[in-house]
């Protein structure tokens, strides 16, 4: 319990934090008054792994609309129903040192140059976010899940110490994370479910209140680059990575009656690209990407005969600033998703939709 009120306190002074208001591509970095090279650095976002634009739990600031059919215990649930999902969230960069570089000139090893593109080295960092998910449709316009999520680890650009500046290992960056998550059944909801189930209706006879609350570690890597010859400076990144969660995901409480075999291993994989159009239209990028969620569907009382596992986000749509400049962008996009219901309670459900986000990204 301690734990928990503690990440909440944190959270809500990330959330904070990541309300200030801020122009579109300010530059966020903390820079000395001169250009003067050094190694360590404090509050400074290098750009070493850029929060994945089709991750659905990518911690940053958005607003999501979708058409989709109701959750399960979703009083009424008839029809095509009207979400919003919205969420806050970021990540904040603590510490870190550049590696080492050769100097074409001197040919001694110094600190990297403030301006290079590419700067291989690490950072310990925090992030907080918190999703919310509305049914308009749902009796009262009802809130049906909160989610909170706060991690921490470290991520980095090459090897560390090793790489140098345009190395073929500067293209490569990597994650390191651990992570605590905890959902919350919205009162509308779940009062409208139980007194249904109360009142003896058949249809909710299995309902069950199952609080979604667990710790994982996990470990990603990307290769990127950008090709400034093409008409248009174009940047790609692909990438993978594995998350273990060391409890269920669900109460393994047996009155609930959810079945939690095989959910503890879970994988994502995923490519992106940015096109930089500001020459002929009137917005930086034009984006794209593509991401495959790697996580098996649990179960309500019996277990499935074919549980899903892969869950696919898609997107394309237009985004102002240059994050991989330490700039704030705003984004808007079309997405397509298919897969599991990824917020809280509903994860046992499958989803599919398109939708229209806006998006912050600081």
């Amino acid at each position: 319990m301690i734990a928990r009120r503690c990440a909440s306190a944190a959270l809500w002074v990330a959330l904070s934090m990541a309300l200030l208001p801020l122009e579109a591509g300010a530059v966020l970095r903390l820079a000395p008054a001169d250009d003067r090279a050094r190694r360590t650095y404090l509050l400074e976002d290098h750009g070493y792994f850029l929060p994945p634009l089709a991750d659905i739990n990518a911690p940053l600031s958005y607003m999501r609309l979708y058409r989709a059919s109701p959750t399960r215990f979703t009083t009424p649930a008839t029809g095509t129903h009207t979400f919003w999902d919205v969420g806050f969230g970021e990540e904040f960069f603590v510490i870190g040192l550049d590696n080492l570089w050769t100097d074409p000139e001197t040919k001694r090893r110094e600190p990297v140059p403030l301006q290079t593109r590419w700067r291989p080295g690490f950072s310990f960092f925090v992030d907080g976010d918190m999703h919310m998910l509305l049914d308009f449709d749902a009796d009262s316009m009802a809130v049906i899940d909160s989610d909170f999520r706060i991690g921490g680890g470290l991520m980095g650009r090459g090897l560390p110490f090793l790489s140098e500046v345009g190395v073929a290992t500067s293209h490569l960056s990597w994650r390191v994370k651990l992570l605590h998550e905890s959902a919350h059944v919205g009162d509308e909801y779940l009062g409208d479910a139980l007194d249904a189930q109360f009142a003896g209706d058949p249809a909710f006879a299995d309902f069950r209140r199952v609080n979604v609350s667990y710790e994982s570690a996990e470990i990603f890597w990307a290769l990127d680059d950008e090709w400034a010859q093409l008409p248009g400076t174009v940047y790609g990144r692909v990438y993978a990575g594995y998350r273990r969660l060391l409890g269920s995901a669900w109460d393994a409480d047996p009155r609930h009656g959810v079945l939690l075999e095989g959910a503890q291993n879970e994988g994502q994989v995923g490519l992106e690209g940015r096109w930089g159009v500001r020459k002929w239209l009137p917005f930086d990028f034009l984006i794209a990407a593509t991401e495959v969620f790697f996580r098996k569907q649990y179960a309500y009382g019996t277990p499935l005969e074919s549980p899903r596992l892969a869950s696919v986000n898609s997107l394309v749509g237009v985004e102002w600033g240059d994050l991989m400049r330490d700039q704030m962008t705003f984004r808007a996009y079309l997405s397509f998703y298919d897969g599991l219901n990824p917020r809280g309670q509903f994860r046992a459900e499958l989803l599919r939709y398109f939708g229209l986000t806006i998006a912050m990204d600081y």
